[in-house]
């Protein structure tokens, strides 16, 4: 079975998961809000989406390495 994401790069994915996600959720506050304003909550949401993306991936990759020894 072809791996689309190596383990060892898992916390990237999940980083730049965190990011995309939190660029949706802006855009659709926007577009409901009809208001620019959300996007002062940009900068902040994309520190803390990379720092608990990147937790997460760790703990992805940490998780995996466990099952592989079962």
């Amino acid at each position: 079975m072809r791996k689309i994401i190596p383990e060892k790069n898992m916390y990237l994915a999940s980083a730049a998961g965190a990011v995309f996600h939190n660029t949706g959720q802006i855009l659709a506050a926007c577009l409901i809000m009809r208001s620019s304003a959300v996007f002062f909550y940009y900068p902040f949401l994309i520190v803390s989406g990379i720092i608990a993306g990147l937790f997460t991936g760790f703990c992805a990759m940490f998780v995996i390495k466990r099952l592989k020894r079962c």
